[in-house]
């Protein structure tokens, strides 16, 4: 039974270090923001690996109601550069997506690498009043992983 539970111990490590290809550079946790026109949103976390930056967010909506997560949707850094989304976990893409009963949705949202300079971002959905726009997210306070 030892022998059994060592080599499933070992094959666990040897699966989660093959699999984690990221270094985790930092990550922001409940980052605070000055403006937003989504009372919808609330980002819990922003992590920040070489491979991409992942943005965390509560959406609290009505139930039944759709959302989407737009393809349109971006990054832009306080050095001007912009950083297209790249896929969304907990729904697809540019499809809508159907508001459980709870009225309470978690998503992790994916972005390329930002460079570690960078201390405020804004996410925009679109460039109209209706997108959603988070806008001076304050990610200088990198707590190390």
């Amino acid at each position: 039974m030892k022998r059994f539970l060592l080599l499933l111990v070992s094959a666990a490590a040897l699966i989660t270090s093959c699999t984690s290809t990221s270094t985790t550079r930092g990550v922001v946790f409940d980052p605070e923001y000055r403006y937003s026109n989504a009372q919808e949103i609330k980002i819990t976390s922003i992590m920040f690996t070489d491979e991409e930056t992942i943005v965390d967010m509560e959406i609290n909506y009505t139930p039944g109601k759709w959302i989407r997560f737009n393809k349109s949707t971006y990054l832009i850094a306080d050095n001007g550069e912009r950083y297209a989304i790249q896929d969304v976990q907990g729904c697809n893409l540019g499809e809508k997506f159907i508001m459980p009963p709870s009225g309470r949705a978690l998503f992790s949202v994916y972005f390329p690498p930002i460079e570690g300079s960078v201390k405020v971002l804004n996410y925009v959905e679109m460039d109209v009043a209706r997108g959603w726009n988070v806008r001076g997210i304050q990610v200088d306070q990198l707590k190390q992983q």
